[in-house]
């Protein structure tokens, strides 16, 4: 029996194996991305807070010829803390004071520029700072006021995650998922040739012998199944044949 249906079963098999792990490292990677996202927004208010409140105490206590020094030095202790990596702090008019990491940039973008009028509306020790949402990144901004009034903004952006983060935090469980799929694939796949296509090839030898005239063949088949009362109808067809052979020709 040339090995057709193997072969047509071994790729449904591959391919339907190679769907499943698709399937399972997406759902993985998007629980990820889920994860991340939501532990960077709890970091962001966080850092949102502690940077607001660190600044405005730093604007009231420091002479402001001062004040970039200052700055600077608390926007390393976070980023080394690991609360941030990328803040600029402009004044209203959209000067830039200082920035992490250094910018050659001395005045915002026309677009900066906008979202920076638009923080200076809002309330200035607010809940929830003026945002804007990028790819993989939102950028949050942060008035900062001292003696009653607003003196800078900062721009906070944090990473909200992306693909590569998440793969690389689960790429432990990823690989588990595929070597557990790929197993139980190749285990499944050993089962069905077990149980299924070695039974069919045997019946078709023994169709193909008893057709050339050999009615002695028996198949045994043992799996308690259609094939196995398959190969006992074939036992019997063959014994039927052979008996009617060896009847006397009555004419």
């Amino acid at each position: 029996m040339k090995p057709r249906l193997q072969k047509k079963v071994t790729v449904l098999i591959v391919i339907f194996t190679l769907l499943l792990i698709s399937a399972s490292v997406i759902i993985q990677l998007r629980n990820q991305m889920h994860s991340i996202t939501l532990f960077n927004t709890l970091k962001a208010k966080l850092t949102t807070q502690i940077l607001r409140d660190a600044l405005q105490k730093a604007a009231s206590e420091t002479p402001q010829r001062n004040r970039g020094k200052v700055f600077d030095e608390l926007l390393f202790s976070y980023k080394n803390a690991g609360l941030m990596e990328t803040a600029y702090i402009y004044t209203p008019d959209g000067k830039i004071v200082t920035s992490l990491p250094p910018d050659n940039l001395k005045t915002a973008s026309g677009i900066e520029f906008s979202i920076i009028k638009e923080a200076l509306k809002g309330p200035v020790n607010g809940p929830m700072p003026v945002s804007q949402i990028e790819k993989e990144s939102i950028k949050l901004y942060i008035p900062i006021s001292s003696r009653g009034r607003v003196d800078y903004i900062v721009c906070l952006k944090e990473s909200l995650g992306n693909p590569g983060e998440a793969f690389t935090q689960a790429y432990l469980s990823i690989i588990l998922t595929v070597m557990v799929i790929s197993v139980a694939s190749i285990f499944f796949l050993l089962i069905v040739t077990e149980r299924i296509i070695k039974p069919i090839s045997l019946l078709n030898d023994a169709v193909k012998s008893m057709a050339a005239g050999d009615h002695d063949l028996k198949v045994h088949i043992d799996t308690n199944d259609e094939l196995s009362e398959l190969a006992d109808a074939f036992n019997r067809l063959a014994l039927e044949i052979k008996k009617k052979k060896a009847q006397p020709d009555k004419s």
